[in-house]
């Protein structure tokens, strides 16, 4: 039979979960200044890729060394190629971004930018020019509006926390947190306030209040002033280590057969059997409260003692439990 329950509760602390999320690796140029690039006193945020390298407004990073293994480069300042025979190689899927006021230079026409595979005669596909500036060939962009670090979630008590982190930000008004059940359909439940415009780590943190009961899925919505967004990866923290139902006492005088159940959802099926899987009838002994739910097997002769076996089913999902009344 489906038993009717209002929502419930966790009020026993539970284990920490796991962290999940991802990580990255932020090279972030000084504010002001000039140097070559392997000379350059980056500052370094982050393990694991993808790696960014960010050149500041202020700063001129000059090119006099082969570099590779880059997933993104955001030019706020000078990226100068005027050392010529050096390359800059971008892992699969890398960009360049050139941000308003930035600019890529070259002091001489021998010196180009490659864009594009090695053809089959052994060139380039596209060529750039010898300069180029926002003005130029290269044209500035517009830069994502916040540069992803982290993201991770936690269990604490009855709660999940969401813990984000950002590399840089441009123009960031605010962030929207979403949820998913299993059906993949995300709804906002929460908001947080961006920093603006900043090239300096920011940590923001949410923690949903009231998390589901089936597994969940997270993500981030970043909104910058005028509209545009951007989601950050997405996380997962599994049924199990969400409010799992919880029943007590298993051990029950005869005289005192009260069943609590906790965290099961208003559609969780509850069915009792005794040693020999005869069901027992609890349609008229349900005491449900804003905590719990109460079950009172008392039979007719008010003889229950013996073992009894437990069958919630709640989101596709069946947990047993046995019961001893002595």
């Amino acid at each position: 039979m489906i038993i009717e329950m209002k929502k419930f509760f966790l009020v026993l602390a539970l284990a920490t979960l796991t962290t999940f999320g991802f990580a990255a690796t932020v090279y972030t140029s000084p504010a002001t200044g000039s140097a070559n690039w392997a000379s350059i006193p980056w500052t370094t945020v982050g393990s694991g890729s993808p790696i960014t390298y960010i050149i500041q407004s202020n700063y001129t990073a000059n090119m006099n060394i082969d570099v590779s293994g880059i997933d993104s480069l955001f030019v706020y300042g000078i990226f100068d190629i005027t050392q010529g025979n050096k390359d800059l190689t971008m892992n699969a899927n890398g960009y360049i971004q050139v941000i308003a006021g930035g600019s890529i230079t070259g002091g001489n026409s021998s010196n180009q930018i490659y864009i594009g595979a090695i053809t089959n005669n052994g060139t380039f596909a596209v060529t750039g020019p010898a300069y180029s500036s926002s003005s130029t060939a290269f044209t500035s962009g517009t830069a994502l509006p916040v540069t992803w670090h982290s993201f991770t979630s936690k269990k604490i008590d009855n709660t999940i926390q969401l813990t984000w982190s950002t590399a840089s930000e441009l123009n960031n008004s605010h962030f929207e947190i979403e949820r998913a059940s299993e059906e993949g359909v995300f709804y906002t439940i929460g908001s947080a306030s961006g920093n603006g415009t900043t090239q300096l780590m920011s940590k923001y943190t949410f923690t949903d209040i009231e998390p589901i009961n089936t597994s969940a899925y997270y993500r981030i919505k970043q909104i910058d002033y005028n509209g545009d967004f951007d989601y950050s990866t997405i996380i997962k923290v599994k049924s199990e280590e969400i409010n799992p139902i919880i029943v007590w006492p298993t051990v029950l005088n005869n005289n005192n057969s009260v069943l609590n159940i906790k965290n099961a959802s208003e559609f969780a099926t509850v069915k009792i059997f005794d040693a020999k899987g005869r069901e027992i009838n609890i349609s008229n002994n349900i005491n449900a409260t804003s905590e719990a739910l109460a079950l009172n097997l008392q039979k007719t002769n008010n003889n229950l003692s013996g073992f009894y076996f437990l069958y919630i089913t709640d989101n596709n999902k069946t947990t047993s439990f046995k019961i001893l009344v002595q």
